[in-house]
């Protein structure tokens, strides 16, 4: 029976980084685990107590920054076709201070066997993948003027970009 990890990952790596949260439900979407854990360090330590053999591991941090600057394809995507609901990804590119899912990433494949692919990483025992094609975050809603009427937007186009790059 398959366990599912979720890493809310904090992405700046500095003496004292923000808190990260963990937690591990089963397929019935019980809770098993859940806890805060505080860099790096002690997101593998957290994955070496908890992560069981059947575990998918999904990361809400970008895993792989190629880019130098700029945004990569898929924040630029995610900005173009849902800011009307005030949705955009968050900058990353290798000159970034705050890349602390590339450094797990790094750590997961130096401790464990290279990954597949990008999409969806094989990571020892662990298979992971990273959430959204970045974590795009939602902005606060406007609000309506008063005595305003509702309006409605057409669906959002469907990405076209290949896996971050």
């Amino acid at each position: 029976m398959p366990h599912f990890i979720g890493i809310d990952l904090a992405w700046a790596e500095k003496s004292k980084p923000n808190e990260s949260g963990a937690v591990m439900l089963d397929q019935a979407g019980t809770v098993v685990h859940a806890g805060w854990v505080v860099g790096v360090e002690e997101v593998l330590d957290w994955l070496d107590r908890h992560a069981p053999a059947d575990a998918l591991l999904f990361v809400d941090a970008p895993l792989v920054v190629n880019n130098a600057g700029g945004q990569r394809l898929c924040e630029k995507e995610v900005g173009q076709r849902y800011w009307r609901w005030r949705v955009a990804g968050n900058s990353t590119n290798r000159r970034s201070r705050n890349l602390a899912g590339v450094t797990l990433r790094r750590a997961l494949d130096s401790a464990f066997p290279p990954h597949t692919s990008f999409v969806l990483h094989t990571v020892g025992h662990l298979t992971c993948s990273p959430l959204r094609p970045q974590p795009a975050r939602p902005c606060a809603p406007s609000r309506r003027p008063f005595r305003s009427r509702h309006t409605t937007f057409p669906p959002a186009m469907g990405l076209r970009s290949r896996p971050c790059q």
